[in-house]
């Protein structure tokens, strides 16, 4: 067995994805998309790949880098106001530095929304 832990942020996106009620990912035959806004920040967007094989993303709204965007197996796509922030999974990733798009303001969104579903830890 591993001693390595889940990021915290892959832990919250799969509380998200629970609270939402919104599992099992691997239901979805394209990545599943995860609109965020909470009362500090908008404009997230998650794309959640829960596959064992890479997704590309369809549907996303025009004029954003979204569309046509390949996740990664069990990976998290991760989108500020359309532009690509970056990319998380379970052993890691990488993600923007931004004053204000950055990993501690997508966890507090996150977060957030977990807590408006009523099922937030």
């Amino acid at each position: 067995m591993s001693t390595t832990a889940i990021p915290v942020l892959m832990d919250r996106v799969a509380q998200l994805v629970i609270a939402r009620k919104q599992s099992p990912l691997s239901q979805y035959t394209s990545p599943l998309h995860v609109p965020i806004s909470g009362s500090q920040t908008r404009g997230w967007d998650l794309w959640i790949n829960g596959a064992n094989e890479t997704r590309k993303i369809v549907g996303a709204d025009e004029g954003t880098m979204a569309n046509g965007c390949n996740v990664p197996p069990f990976s998290v796509a991760v989108f500020w106001n359309g532009w690509l922030a970056g990319f998380i999974s379970p052993g890691g990733g990488t993600m923007c530095a931004g004053e204000v798009a950055n990993e501690d303001a997508l966890l507090a969104a996150i977060e957030e929304q977990i807590a408006k579903c009523g099922d937030g830890r």
